[in-house]
Order: structure tokens, then sequence, then C-alpha cells
């Protein structure tokens, strides 16, 4: 299904796009956001290259980055959920040395625990761990995703 709505979208935008260069217009800027849960030790190649790829087609961009894009300029997003402790061995490494800013939605008073959200074991076994604990990754930003702590926005130092 979220292909089928995937598509459906870019279909409509590239519509768009042409109607927009029949009349000389210029194109929009856009941005996509690519969200992750983890990055498995055996994903760190994967996901390594998924960023070669998109750095070559679109700018990097905060996800509370600037509201006036460039027009006919795409750019991108990077956004992980939980926060688990694999991203800061197999995602950061890869995302600082493509200087590709990175948001964190980190629920609040699960930090530096064992999750015990569903099918956890499952999870600990496939290697997703526990919870960071942050200690300042340098170019990532940090957001709640709980209803139960404060945790605003910040530029981690």
């Amino acid at each position: 299904m979220k292909l089928l709505i995937s598509l459906a979208v870019f279909f409509g935008d590239e519509v768009r796009n042409g109607v927009r260069r029949l009349f000389g217009l210029e194109r929009p800027p856009s941005c996509v956001v690519l969200y992750y849960h983890s990055v498995m030790d055996e994903q760190r190649h994967k996901f390594a290259r998924q960023m070669d790829t998109i750095v070559r087609q679109a700018r990097p961009l905060r996800a509370d980055g600037p509201i006036g894009l460039e027009s006919g300029t795409c750019y991108f997003a990077i956004t992980f959920d939980d926060a688990n402790a694999n991203i800061i061995t197999n995602a950061l490494p890869a995302l600082k040395e493509r200087d590709i800013p990175t948001t964190l939605f980190v629920i609040g008073d699960r930090l530096g625990v064992i999750p015990d959200w569903e099918n956890f074991e499952a999870r600990r076994k496939q290697g997703q761990g526990r919870v960071i604990e942050f200690e300042g990754q340098i170019g990532t930003d940090t957001g709640s995703s709980g209803a139960h702590v404060q945790f605003p926005l910040r530029r981690l130092q």
C-alpha cells in the first residue's frame, strides 16, 4: 500500500512539474524525509550506499530546517525513531562522513534502559539493543516522541 501511495504522489508531482514547465514556471523545491528505526550490523554498508545515492540526488537538510528553500532544488532529511543503540555504530558514522544532519526521536523516559515494548526480545537478538544514552553526537538533533517526559528539540553538542 505504501508503495502505491508513493507511486501516486511521484506521478502526480511529475505531471504537476510537466505542466509548470509548459507554462515556463519554476519547479518548486521538494523534500523527502527518510525515516529509520535502526540500522543492523549487516545493513551498515547498504545504509552507507543509500546515503551516497541520495547525496548525489538531493541536498541534506535538518528536519527542522529553513522554511525558504531554493526553487527547483531537491532536499532530504534523515530521522530515526526510538533511538536504538545500533544507530550510533551503524548509521551515525556514515552520516557524519557525508555531513548529513540527523534527527533522533527519543522516548525520553526510556533513555539508557532496555525497552519493554512488544517483541523486544526478538529485536534484541537482532542487535537492536538498548535505547542510546546521548553523549553529544555532533550534527544530531533530538526530539521527544514520548508523552511522559518533556524533552525539547535541541542540538546536541
